[in-house]
């Protein structure tokens, strides 16, 4: 089983989700501590791409997905 992370922006008057496939995790913990690391880069990144303050804050989550093999 993989891990992926789930983003909930919370910028505007409506609430949404995406989850990225570009990282993939072998562990949730791997995953946790992943966001945590990284939390400002990914902040910021997630408001660029969805045209939200830089300072909004969002929430990131790690998800169980599939095995590719």
């Amino acid at each position: 089983m993989y891990w992926f992370i789930i983003i909930i922006l919370t910028g505007g008057a409506q609430v949404s989700a995406n989850i990225t496939t570009d990282i993939i995790f072998d562990t949730e913990k791997l995953c946790g501590e992943y966001i945590v690391q990284n939390y400002d880069k990914l902040n910021e990144t997630t408001n660029k791409k969805y045209n939200q303050h830089l300072s909004t804050p969002n929430l990131y989550h790690c998800v169980s997905g599939w095995d590719y093999d």
